[in-house]
């Protein structure tokens, strides 16, 4: 786990970090200038090399980022921040992802989606809410993980399934048999 063991004020590496707080406009990522959202976050990562993203974690400030999140593999993201960064308790600073089916991207089926996941990778103190499904017979995923190995660690999470569509009716049974001579 991150911590500011080398005492710049940050839990992890504040030259290494890259810092997203909510409702950020035009950020390049860095502390004084934090994204506004984790997908724009998990985009700035290298992910052609398993060595940066590791030395690259991205840090997210409490509040309510209404996006779906496309996790990369060796990628390290820790919530729970406050707003300047200067503290890390993820139940005085809550990091919700929240996302509805019309924020799916490619690739993603759940507010937060982890496919084929192999090497070390960290989701670590968020609340992960799934969406309600609107339409019938559909699906709802929270965090939706497929064909990844116990390389990937998610701890410290809170994970809130959403509703999912109601079922299609069902058709007519076939008509019973006459009954029996009394």
């Amino acid at each position: 786990l991150i911590v500011d063991s080398d005492c710049d004020g940050v839990d992890g590496d504040v030259a290494n970090a890259i810092f997203v707080r909510e409702g950020e406009v035009a950020g390049d990522g860095s502390l004084a200038a934090p994204f506004g959202s984790i997908g724009e976050a998990v985009a700035a990562l290298d992910v052609t090399s398993p060595a940066a993203t590791a030395a690259t974690p991205i840090l997210v400030a409490g509040g309510v980022y209404e996006e779906a999140v496309v996790v990369a593999k060796g990628m390290v993201m820790h919530g729970g921040y406050s707003e300047d960064f200067a503290a890390r308790d993820i139940v005085l600073y809550p990091t919700l992802i929240v996302a509805n089916e019309s924020q799916l991207a490619t690739g993603a089926y759940g507010t937060v989606t982890a496919t084929g996941i192999d090497q070390p990778t960290e989701i670590v103190g968020f609340t992960i809410v799934g969406w309600d499904a609107t339409s019938q017979g559909t699906s709802t995923y929270a965090l939706y993980v497929h064909d990844s190995t116990s390389a990937l660690v998610v701890a410290n999470c809170v994970i809130v399934g959403g509703r999912a569509g109601a079922g299609t009716p069902g058709g007519n049974g076939t008509p019973g048999g006459g009954g029996a001579d009394g």
